[in-house]
């Protein structure tokens, strides 16, 4: 475990963090579906970035600068191809609403949507 994946490991706050459900394996299918290899630092930041943290608070989280997390976001942005972190939230929730299996409740037509 690297150096800052172990400080963000035991500095984060799990009930924030999984505050928003699964956020680990929508993390996850999104390196998937974009065919990307991060390594766990760079990871453990995107999913901490997906939960809502602020750079300020991952910083705080990891005994770095903000400006070095902002760095890292900087380079995960532009692994997927995005310019902001809306944007990277778009694809996350994209990919989250793909993962839900679909309900009796949905009409017909919106089952099995691709976006």
């Amino acid at each position: 475990m690297s150096g800052l994946t172990r400080r963000l490991h035991t500095r984060t706050n799990p009930a924030k963090v999984d505050a928003m459900g699964d956020i680990k394996a929508v993390a996850k299918q999104l390196l998937i579906e974009h065919d990307l290899r991060l390594d766990l630092a760079y990871a453990r930041l995107l999913h901490l970035f997906l939960t809502g943290m602020t750079e300020t608070e991952i910083a705080d989280a990891a005994y770095l600068s903000p400006h070095t997390i902002h760095a890292y976001g900087k380079q995960i942005r532009q692994a997927f191809g995005v310019s902001s972190r809306t944007e990277l939230l778009a694809l996350a929730l994209k990919v989250a609403i793909r993962m839900q299996p679909p309900t009796a409740a949905q009409p017909e037509h919106v089952r099995g949507v691709v976006l």
